[in-house]
């Protein structure tokens, strides 16, 4: 079973930038965002048009980490797995 979490960009760097980044000096956080501008974005967007469409499960990944378990445990279960 292939599950797509389909996060905002803008999201997603937000919550890697909080959950890597807590201690560490900025010039590391500006390192990886000129990093992601050079290169990681444009694997983002790719994932978006070929592992997306061939996902079996497509969840929100703007909602809440529980409500995302949620969702995902009921797919799950409705599902046979």
């Amino acid at each position: 079973m292939a599950i797509f979490i389909d996060t905002p960009l803008d999201i997603a760097m937000a919550r890697r930038l909080l959950r890597d980044y807590t201690d560490n000096p900025i010039t590391e956080v500006k390192n990886d965002l000129i990093n992601y501008l050079s290169r990681g974005r444009n694997a983002y967007l790719e994932m978006n048009k070929s592992v997306k469409p061939s996902s079996d499960i497509a969840i929100k990944g703007e909602l809440p980490t529980q409500l995302i378990i949620n969702q995902l445990l009921e797919e799950i279960k409705l599902r046979g797995f």
